[in-house]
């Protein structure tokens, strides 16, 4: 029980922003489907409620699999008295409040707004279970193999198509439906039992390998030191980047995004679904470019610690070194996620009911914002960090997500130059972080 509450703790109530997200989440669901306001299509109330879920359920869908597996890579969790057995039980016990906390969103919207001669029944709440369970093992047990490495992830993505592609091919039925029935349930419980005898019988479980090959961060001191050829600029830039290039991250994300977005068309195509739907999807993945540039700009951060006092600079000059690095870093990602986005508006039919320079720069611009309030985290999580990055998502909703999933048509300029505002803003408050940063290299005995 306790491996389990600590496991919801990491999950939801770890970072300030975690906390924030989980108190606007639960409010969102408990008051969402009665409040006067529409944040969903006219006439509806039900993605208010599933809005306040993915609130929740964000930061564990998007880092349950690296959690994960930072956890059970320590040889040290091998000597607790059935440490994986605790660890693998309680992920199992979060799958399971996440898949209960997901059903419960459609039993509150379908009790507050349908009639009850019109409410779904047991069988098909046993359904709806069933089929978010299954969600829930991809999302758990696919980004555990996924976080190993790039070829994880291809992995990963190959073991989640390849069952419903051959079914589809056979022309046998829909993937939903068969896992409605006993052999989809026997499938699931094969899946959790084989995953738990390589989980439990394992010697060894490597930590994730997508900073640098071998799975190993560049943090220790000893790593200013560059190898014979290297010029020290380039020496530190590779520690700031834990080991990368900025072509290596730009090929790297390029690939990973590209092949995100050849799934997501097979999906569609297999599937039949909307055309305008399919494409508004695959112009929503792009966004992700504010994420990778915000979890740049905090390891860089975190990163610099290394060269604290080491490489014979002094705050100013070490926070102008890490923001050049980001901004060239950031400028290589964007140049990718701008040659994707390229090959989108070429391809794809109907296009969106905006002009492309208009969806582009609200693709990119919150990419600026966040990658300065990650670089802003040199050494404590202030207490208004939370609340600005819930302000960077609600304005990511409303101008770039609404538009484009038609909730909202109008194209907001004026929204944008506020982001690029909140940038200017963030970056003045990473350099007062900078100028004031102070990091002990040792504890002064009493």
């Amino acid at each position: 029980m306790s491996t389990y509450l600590q496991l919801l703790r990491i999950a939801c109530w770890q970072h300030p922003l975690q906390r924030v997200l989980t108190v606007a989440g639960a409010a969102l669901l408990v008051i969402g489907p009665f409040l006067p306001v529409a944040l969903s299509p006219p006439g509806s109330r039900l993605p208010q409620t599933f809005l306040g879920a993915m609130l929740v359920l964000v930061t564990p869908i998007l880092l349950g699999g690296a959690w994960w597996r930072a956890l059970s890579a320590p040889r040290s969790l091998r000597l607790a008295p059935h440490g994986r057995l605790r660890l693998l039980l309680a992920v199992f016990a979060v799958v399971l409040t996440a898949t209960l906390l997901w059903l419960g969103c459609y039993m509150l919207a379908f009790l507050v707004q349908v009639p009850p001669q019109y409410r779904p029944g047991f069988g098909d709440y046993a359904s709806m279970f069933t089929l978010t369970l299954v969600a829930a093992t991809y999302l758990s047990i696919g980004p555990f193999i996924a976080w190993h490495s790039p070829a994880g992830l291809l992995a990963a993505l190959c073991l989640w198509l390849l069952p419903g592609l051959l079914l589809r091919t056979a022309g046998i039925e829909m993937p939903a439906e068969v896992w409605q029935r006993p052999p989809g349930w026997a499938a699931l419980a094969a899946i959790w039992l084989v995953f738990s005898a390589w989980y439990l019988r394992a010697r060894r479980i490597a930590p994730s390998g997508w900073l640098k090959p071998g799975g190993q961060m560049l943090f220790v001191p000893e790593a200013v030191a560059a190898p014979r050829g290297l010029s020290p600029r380039r020496g530190v830039d590779g520690l700031l980047l834990g080991g990368a290039t900025i072509p290596r991250l730009a090929l790297q994300w390029l690939g990973v995004v590209f092949l995100l977005l050849l799934v997501q068309a097979l999906i569609a195509h297999y599937a039949d679904s909307e055309p305008l739907r399919v494409v508004a999807v695959m112009f929503w993945t792009l966004s992700l470019c504010a994420i990778v540039s915000g979890a740049l700009g905090f390891a860089i951060a975190q990163r610099s610690r290394a060269l604290w006092l080491l490489a014979g600079l002094d705050r100013a000059a070490l926070y102008r070194r890490c923001e050049g690095l980001l901004l060239r870093a950031g400028l290589g990602i964007g140049l990718a996620f701008g040659l994707l986005f390229a090959l989108l508006w070429s391809t794809l039919a109907p296009h969106p009911p905006w002009r492309w320079q208009y969806l582009l720069a609200s693709l990119l611009v919150p990419g600026l914002a966040t990658a300065w309030l990650g670089l802003s985290q040199v050494k404590r999580i202030v207490w208004w960090d939370a609340p600005a990055a819930v302000a960077l998502c609600a304005a990511w909703y409303v101008g770039t997500a609404q538009p484009l999933f038609g909730i909202s048509g109008r194209e907001s300029w004026g929204l944008l130059a506020a982001e690029v505002l909140g940038a200017v803003v963030l970056r003045e408050v990473a350099r007062r972080r900078w100028a004031t940063v102070d990091w002990p290299r040792g504890v002064t005995p009493r």
